[in-house]
């Protein structure tokens, strides 16, 4: 699926991984997935690591990743 890159100011990102919105919940929550690039393309690839963030924190970041649903 395309996932909107974006900026999460209260949650420092090791090594400046990207965020990527990954589903819409409830209310004004939405869940983000924490991305690495790979080592030999770049690509960027989804980690295990999702949290909740309430939408009005987040900070489009004008762009979009490809992340397996």
């Amino acid at each position: 699926m395309a996932a909107l890159l974006a900026r999460w100011p209260e949650v420092p990102v090791e090594d400046g991984h990207p965020l990527a919105l990954t589903a819409w919940l409830e209310a004004d929550q939405a869940e983000v997935t924490v991305l690495y690039r790979g080592d030999e393309d770049e690509t960027l690839r989804a980690t295990g690591y999702r949290f909740c963030a309430l939408r009005e924190r987040l900070e489009p970041a004008g762009a979009f990743a490809l992340v397996p649903a």
